[in-house]
């Protein structure tokens, strides 16, 4: 018999054990939190989850788009840095016995770290980090988790905190007695990382920022407090990012911490102008309170046979007299039809979409050349700059 085919068969028990091995769930769910492992690169999603609401069974409380790249642990070790989706040298593996879901990633020969989910029956998401050396040599550990969410992208959400109802440019926390936690909710469903105890005694700040500023491979990051959410590439796209303290590591030593995360339901809307200043009431030329009431009175109470015709402030058709109702066919006046002129109207919107562009494109050039001037920033000019390219940015957003 051939030789190969002797080996063929021998190994087709092994091969039986492997197609059925059962691997283990990618999914840890519980109460309204789910975690959810991405095999790709290591990643994990989170969802707020009711499965008693199919509107939301499985809503996304971070970017979801790109196997949650955008979120991600940075490490680094004596000082060098590693995003554990995408540097080279870091194998991973993960687990799941159904109350915890277990991520592993080995920095080189140098760090174990392991990071483990489990979920409260109060809706709330431990995310435990334990940090160990497996070389021989002593090393010095920095570690930093970002979470790119999306509420503030999308219905009006926003961050706020215990002491800030609402934070709408980049921010810088290291008071976190004060602040107690960072929320962000797009009015319904939110998601409050809780600045505690043990969150505290191993961290020593937390930023908010536009995403774009979390993706440079120095640890630290670059941030500017006050420098909005917009950048040339992106529109009111945000993230958190939170920064732990230095772990000084011997042979075989390890160290353990815990960040946890609340997720919830609100059962009512927030008010649109949240930590705005009110609008005032606005009359014509003297017209009193009542009248303006008035006039909202007739807006509201629309007979629905004629909705489709009600014009704001002129009467409906059923209030008016039929009988003093006369229409000259003979003397009505028709609209001249005004010529439309399409391809005009493209072309100037498309020069002014360029000249924007290319100013949104100047202004970004001046704001990094100010930031790599490092230490001697002139921070006063480089908010300037980032107040002109926010209005230039929302200018762009409505020609679309």
């Amino acid at each position: 018999m051939n030789k190969k085919i002797v080996l063929f068969i021998a190994m087709l028990p092994l091969f039986s054990v492997f197609a059925g091995t059962k691997k283990d769930s990618l999914v840890l769910a519980k109460k309204n939190v789910m975690v959810e492992y991405v095999p790709y690169n290591s990643g994990v999603l989170l969802y707020y989850s009711d499965p008693n609401d199919k509107a939301y069974a499985k809503v996304p409380v971070i970017d979801t788009l790109d196997y949650a790249n955008s979120s991600y642990i940075g490490i680094a070790v004596d000082k060098r840095f590693y995003n554990v989706h995408n540097t080279s040298g870091i194998t991973y593996s993960y687990s799941n016995d159904g109350d915890t879901l277990t991520v592993n990633y080995q920095i080189k020969k140098q760090i174990l770290l392991s990071v483990e989910y489990t979920i409260s029956s109060k809706n709330i998401l431990s995310i435990k980090y334990h940090v160990k050396n497996i070389d021989s040599d002593a090393h010095s550990v920095m570690l930093k988790s970002v979470f790119d969410t999306i509420f503030e992208e999308f219905n009006g959400g926003f961050y706020s905190t215990e002491s800030k109802k609402k934070i709408k440019s980049e921010y810088i926390i290291s008071d976190f007695d004060r602040h107690q936690y960072i929320e962000s909710s797009n009015k319904v469903v939110s998601i409050r990382f809780l600045l505690d105890e043990n969150f505290s005694k191993y961290a020593y700040k937390a930023v908010v920022a536009a995403k774009p500023y979390f993706e440079s491979d120095i640890f630290e990051g670059r941030f500017v407090e006050g420098r909005g959410f917009n950048t040339v590439l992106s529109y009111n796209n945000s993230a958190i990012g939170f920064f732990f303290k230095t772990l000084k590591l011997n042979a075989g030593e390890e160290k353990t911490f815990v960040q946890r995360i609340l997720f919830f339901k609100t059962e009512f809307a927030f008010p649109d102008d949240l930590d705005e200043e009110p609008e005032q009431n606005v009359f014509v030329d003297g017209e009193s309170d009542s009248e303006n009431e008035t006039q909202s009175a007739v807006t509201k109470f629309v007979p629905v046979d004629n909705a489709a015709d009600y014009k704001p402030g002129v009467p409906s058709a059923v209030e008016e007299d039929d009988e003093e109702e006369t229409v000259d066919v003979k003397t009505e006046v028709k609209t001249p039809v005004s010529v439309s002129k399409p391809e005009q109207d493209n072309a100037v919107t498309e020069a002014r979409r360029n000249a924007l562009k290319k100013e949104a494109s100047s202004l970004i050039d001046r704001i990094e050349k100010l930031d790599d001037d490092g230490a001697n920033t002139d921070q006063a000019e480089v908010m300037r700059l980032q107040a002109q390219l926010d209005q230039v940015l929302r200018q762009l957003k409505e020609l679309k």
